[in-house]
């Protein structure tokens, strides 16, 4: 299998329809600055990652209860970002 993949020759991008069809045009807007904080308790990067897998765990088990469900999937992001400015 894994030799296959590595044959296998992805399709060239001329057989590909072009994403553009036609010449884009913007609205003319102000362009807005604005900020938003969400109204957390508690800071998700101080929870614990075994409560977290916790409480993913316990998400997929009441999932998994419902009759007629045969695949379940949970996940959880968190994402801090942090800048440099050098002047």
């Amino acid at each position: 299998m894994a030799s296959q993949l590595a044959q296998h020759k992805p399709f060239p991008s001329r057989k590909l329809l072009p994403a553009k069809r036609s010449e884009v045009v913007m609205a003319e807007e102000n362009a807005y600055v604005d900020s938003w904080q969400s109204p957390f308790r508690k800071d998700p990067f101080e929870i614990p990652l075994e409560t977290q897998l916790a409480l993913l765990l316990a998400a997929d088990a009441e999932m998994r209860r419902v009759k007629g469900v045969t695949l379940t999937e949970t996940d959880m992001q968190f994402r801090k970002d942090r800048f440099l400015v050098c002047l």
